[in-house]
């Protein structure tokens, strides 16, 4: 397992595993901790970061976003999404949405 595959590999794990519990459950110090780059995109309202690394054999894109909700009756909406990018074999994106802390869908799955 090669670099790139070890950090999807820690990312999966760790939004299955920690996913439900919001923006604060480190799934940013794991992604920098992997050595990926981030950019934050965020503006008052909503939480928008994204994480990037790349070597000779692909790259790693990991995006999180969470849109509050303005009234009581909208759930909170975040979105964690992870792709995989290989120049020699098949790519890999996972996808995960939760609404108010709860998963919406099984992670989508599906070669890039």
């Amino acid at each position: 397992m090669d670099r790139l595959e070890e950090a999807f590999s820690a990312l999966v794990a760790h939004i299955e595993k920690h996913g439900h519990k919001g923006p604060m459950n480190g799934y940013d110090v794991i992604a920098i901790e992997l050595g990926m780059n981030m950019e934050d995109q965020s503006d008052g309202s909503d939480i928008d970061q994204s994480f990037e690394m790349s070597d000779d054999a692909g790259s790693i894109a990991f995006s999180y976003f969470l849109l509050p909700a303005f009234s009581d009756d909208q759930a909170v909406e975040e979105t964690y999404r992870l792709v995989l990018t290989r120049t020699d074999a098949v790519s890999q994106e996972r996808v995960w949405r939760y609404l108010d802390g709860k998963l919406d869908q099984e992670p989508l799955q599906k070669a890039a």
